[in-house]
């Protein structure tokens, strides 16, 4: 039994991750490396085939990787090897409290050419999922609900203020230890 209440705590952070719209950037060359070879922090979107999400069982089809899941996912997921945001394109994250509900939140903030992607991509992806890959495994992979336009937004729904603070400082760390990687 508390396996499956870790199960049901994972699926409501997943569904919640992007209810107001953190989303994807997309840089134009796919990842030539392997999984187990990739940066520390980069969001990558699931990959989709014509008959629905790509089977992780099979091999990935053509522009797809394969990286192991964590926290309550399968065994792999595919995602697609286009990098769509990496350490690079974060200004800015923080633990918050949205003002409407009193519920704990995620806020960003993309500047630049990185907030211009954010929302063509957003605006070209509504409704598929988002991986959020940290030291080469997937630890989320929220679903993108709307266009993100100016380059800020949210992550709210459904998380405890210790779920937010913790993913915040993975997030935070992930792309600490990308950024003095690429130095």
């Amino acid at each position: 039994m508390p396996k499956q209440k870790g199960k049901d705590k994972m699926k409501r952070l997943i569904g919640s991750l992007l209810a107001t719209g953190l989303a994807v950037i997309g840089h134009s060359q796919p990842s030539p490396v392997r999984a187990d070879e990739q940066p520390m922090f980069q969001m990558r979107l699931l990959c989709v085939t014509e008959t629905g999400p790509a089977n992780p069982v099979e091999e990935p089809p053509e522009g797809c990787t394969k990286f192991p899941s964590v926290d309550g996912y399968g065994p792999h997921d595919i995602v697609e090897s286009k990098v769509q945001l990496d350490a690079e394109d974060l200004e800015h994250i923080d633990a918050g409290t949205d003002e409407r509900t009193g519920d704990p939140i995620i806020t960003f903030q993309f500047s630049g050419d990185a907030a211009k992607r954010l929302h063509r991509t957003t605006l070209q992806n509504i409704g598929r999922q988002l991986a959020i890959v940290i030291d080469g495994k997937i630890v989320s992979a929220p679903v993108i609900l709307e266009p993100i336009a100016g380059g800020r937004g949210q992550i709210s729904g459904g998380m405890t203020n210790t779920e937010v603070k913790d993913l915040v400082r993975r997030i935070r760390g992930s792309i600490k230890r990308t950024r003095d990687a690429k130095q």
